[in-house]
């Protein structure tokens, strides 16, 4: 979308903005499983007792 819009430098923005996407969005799922880990709501076989 953003190289139809910005040509040749659409291309070079799209690199690091996708990176950047990836990045928030791996955080997100990082921060949600420390969340669960260090309330100890982990049961012996791995997984959760409570996900709500």
């Amino acid at each position: 979308v953003i190289p139809r819009f910005l040509g040749i430098n659409g291309i070079w923005i799209s690199f690091p903005l996708a990176d950047l996407i990836a990045f928030a969005i791996s955080l997100v799922f990082y921060l949600r499983e420390l969340k669960i880990f260090r309330s100890g709501e982990l049961n012996v076989e791995g997984g959760t007792t409570d996900v709500s």
